[in-house]
């Protein structure tokens, strides 16, 4: 299905601060802000 047999979950957390590393800023994502903002209802 195109997921690699030894690929390995990662807690949220980790890949949150991987994103913001590599320059992503979900925030700038509409479906993210969407999510964003549901969550913080």
């Amino acid at each position: 299905m195109g997921i690699s047999p030894d690929f390995e979950l990662r807690p949220l957390e980790e890949v949150r601060r991987s994103m913001v590393e590599s320059g992503v800023r979900p925030e700038d994502n509409e479906f993210s802000r969407a999510i964003i903002a549901e969550r913080e209802k």
